[in-house]
Parts: structure tokens; C-alpha cells; sequence
């Protein structure tokens, strides 16, 4: 398993259509790392790099980070001390998006010339 970093393998950073090579943003890989350090919970993430024709296959935003290589989604499975955790990591890492779905955390460094924190509205 080709290691990113630490606790970050190539296999979760792929994108699941198999066909394309990641963008790998490492000042986001960093601060996703650190986040897991700081939580001191291990993340199991959903999504991380998407290419734009499977981020629109699985009907994700047109404007979504995903496909830039700058945001992942972290499963929580509804533990909400976990969720706690990743949120205060995040916070503390100053992600610019921070969303907080039933059953993972998406975070994203997407430019929008202020930090947003909102409830989920993702799948």
C-alpha cells in the first residue's frame, strides 16, 4: 500500500472510477493528516479525489472540491463523539468547508472568501 502519508494511503485518495490518477493537493493531505493526529480517532474516509465524470454520475455538486483534489468526506457512522472529534479537529486545522452529514464529515478547502460550517445535506 503506497502511503501518502502517515495514516493516508493512495487507495483511499483514488478516485473510485478506477480510470484516472488522483490530483493530490499536499497542503490539504497535510492538514487532513494533522486533523487525525489532533481527533486521535482513525478516519475512514468515503470520498476523496473524484474526476468530474464520476463526480457527476453520483450526482455531486457541479462546483464540488472533490474533482480539485482539495476535500474528502470522513465516515462517522452516526457516533457522535467521533463526529465531535473530527469537527474540533477541523476547526482548529481552519478547513474553509466544513459539513456535517448524518453518517460522515465532508471537509474542503474551496475558495469561497469566507469559512462555512453547515449541516448536511449530502447522502
Amino acid at each position: 500500500m503506497d502511503k501518502l502519508r502517515e495514516h493516508i494511503s493512495l487507495k483511499e485518495v483514488i478516485c473510485p472510477c478506477g480510470k484516472c490518477a488522483p490530483i493530490i493537493n499536499n497542503d490539504f493531505l497535510d492538514r487532513v493528516e494533522d486533523a487525525r493526529l489532533m481527533a486521535s480517532v482513525p478516519f475512514h474516509f468515503t470520498s476523496f479525489f473524484r474526476c468530474n465524470q464520476y463526480n457527476k454520475k453520483i450526482g455531486g455538486a457541479s462546483n464540488s472540491p472533490h474533482p480539485m483534489g482539495i476535500a474528502c468526506d470522513i465516515a462517522t457512522a452516526g457516533d457522535r463523539v467521533i463526529a465531535r472529534k473530527i469537527f474540533d479537529a477541523a476547526v482548529l486545522m481552519k478547513f474553509q468547508g466544513i459539513e456535517l452529514c448524518t453518517q460522515h464529515i465532508h471537509l474542503d478547502d474551496m475558495k469561497r472568501g469566507y469559512k462555512v460550517t453547515w449541516p448536511g445535506v449530502s447522502k
